[in-house]
């Protein structure tokens, strides 16, 4: 059988693409396996590549930043400690105003962008004490975690937080409409990774000692692409998310555009809504959809109103 991935990956690029080769360049995928979906878990050092690509800039488009000031609007002011897991560059745990504060990531290269003190390791082993913060924030980060990854991930949130965690998801994500295709090997796979998607239903019962205490929807509000469409656009005019700024799980290759600091934005911006009967027969939603939780039985969140970060580094 012919290896699709023994072809030279630059043949069909236009000019003015930086490509990028990631990893091994003698990865290879066959035709018939191209045309399934691909597991799309990035791995450590593709992770760091990653931040490597994007400067340091990672998250800074004006969505990115709203989302970030919505999520530390949440945080109550009684909180004295707070630990961001999958921190990234610091976002959001750079502006917490808290005595304590901790950001924890898997990259090192990330990493260096924080400015509080940090933890190199996985969301799914810990390095704390039980109930040792009082708020643990997870930020863009639960989507990606596949397999056993994910039950284990979730169960050391719910061990290390003594008093409220808070999470932010893409709302309602049309997993298909950010399906991407290859073009150097055929592999389909999501762009920005994610293997899940959550509504208010899914996130009110991720921990076992912690209930929702407040739902907050972030972002533009739009109307997302149906399933239906997507389907029809995929399979029937070969139609796929944009292949820009991101890496072929599979092959390893991608390009990033110089000055393009949109590498992880989580949802494309929403557009002029098209004529489109397809399209009317979803909701209108906004983008993002973040829970506060309060370790059950514990807190009066009347008494603890938000939020303890400091706007003036924003």
């Amino acid at each position: 059988m012919r290896q699709a991935g023994s072809r030279h990956p630059q043949r069909s690029w236009q000019a003015g693409k930086r490509l990028i080769v990631i990893a091994d360049k003698h990865s290879h995928v066959s035709h018939r396996d191209s045309k399934k979906p691909v597991d799309g878990r990035l791995l450590k050092e593709n992770y760091d590549k990653v931040w490597q690509l994007s400067g340091g800039t990672l998250q800074s488009s004006p969505r990115e930043m709203e989302r970030a000031r919505a999520v530390l609007g949440m945080i109550p002011l009684d909180a004295r400690s707070v630990l961001e897991v999958g921190c990234g560059d610091g976002l959001i745990i750079n502006q917490v105003d808290v005595p304590d504060r901790m950001g924890l990531d898997v990259s090192e290269e990330a990493l260096k962008n924080v400015s509080c003190p940090v933890t190199l390791g996985t969301l799914g082993d810990l390095p704390f004490p039980d109930r040792s913060w009082d708020v643990v924030i997870a930020s863009e980060v639960i989507e990606h975690l596949a397999g056993e990854e994910y039950p284990g991930s979730l169960k050391e949130m719910n061990r290390v937080a003594s008093r409220y965690i808070i999470v932010s998801v893409p709302n309602r994500e049309n997993m298909m409409a950010n399906q991407t295709k290859c073009p150097a090997c055929g592999a389909v796979y999501h762009r920005n990774f994610h293997v899940r998607s959550y509504g208010k239903r899914d996130l009110a019962a991720l921990f076992e000692d912690f209930s929702v205490a407040e739902f907050r929807e972030i972002g533009d509000r739009f109307r997302p692409k149906s399933r239906m469409e997507m389907a029809l656009r995929h399979h029937a005019l070969g139609q796929w998310a944009p292949y820009k700024n991101s890496i072929c799980p599979v092959c390893r290759v991608s390009y990033f555009e110089p000055g393009d600091s949109t590498l992880s934005s989580e949802a494309v911006p929403p557009r002029k809504e098209e004529v489109n009967p397809l399209r009317k027969l979803v909701r209108v939603r906004r983008t993002w959809l973040a829970a506060l939780y309060a370790r059950s039985g514990g807190y009066d969140l009347r008494t603890a109103p938000s939020s303890a970060f400091n706007s003036d580094v924003v």
